[in-house]
């Protein structure tokens, strides 16, 4: 049972590893968002017109 517990330490050292991944994660997730968030901004534009057309 003890064995398990020894982990413990483990935890200390992920939390360093995934700050590195989430530094590298930001610098490509920013470039990758920006993509799909133009393509449905003019989704997004053109739908509040034809819900105004219809109560119109």
């Amino acid at each position: 049972m003890t064995d398990r517990l020894t982990p413990m330490p483990d935890a200390p050292v992920r939390p360093l590893r995934t700050g590195r991944a989430h530094a590298s994660a930001l610098a490509l997730a920013p470039s990758l968002p920006q993509r799909p968030k133009r393509a449905m901004s003019p989704r997004r534009i053109s739908a509040p017109p034809d819900s105004a057309r219809f109560p119109a």
